[in-house]
């Protein structure tokens, strides 16, 4: 496991020769012991999976955003409704971010790794998605299953 971090690190600092490194002289799969590389595999996973769809909610949430702010300025008849509907969608959009977030976070940490460092080695994690699951939320509860699912094949 702490190998598993240590490269996650690297990799999140962009440091692609300390991952290599960590990665090459790592015991081989027949060295008595368990080996890092299925959980580090399974959390690359679950890391892909979970910026995946952070990202996808972010983009229909910045969409919301834009019919929100061109409705308000345009003040056409109708967009009463309109907005209110963009406001009820970026709503719920910010949520399932959050909600998934929730979930990755828990089960990433579960496992004994850092999130926020795992998560950067797979997606820009800026300040604009930081922004957007500021809020607590409750983790997805079909979302954690799936996440916890998928890092025990990695331990096991």
């Amino acid at each position: 496991m702490p190998r598993s971090s240590a490269i996650f690190a690297a990799l999140a600092r962009g440091d692609m020769s300390e991952a290599d490194r960590l990665t090459d002289t790592a015991p081989h799969i027949h060295y008595t012991g368990a080996d890092f590389i299925p959980l580090f595999q399974q959390s690359l996973m679950v890391a892909a999976t979970a910026a995946l769809n952070i990202e996808r909610a972010h983009k229909r949430y910045m969409a919301a955003r834009a019919v929100i702010t061109i409705a308000a300025y345009r003040q056409q008849e109708g967009d009463d409704a309109l907005i209110l509907d963009a406001e009820r969608r970026k709503d719920e959009h910010q949520t399932s971010a959050q909600a998934v977030w929730a979930a990755y976070a828990q089960a990433i940490a579960e496992a004994g790794l850092d999130p926020k460092e795992t998560i950067r080695a797979v997606w820009s994690f800026d300040d604009a998605s930081q922004g957007l699951l500021a809020d607590e939320a409750e983790p997805g509860a079909e979302t954690l299953e799936l996440f916890r699912f998928i890092l025990r094949k990695g331990t096991n």
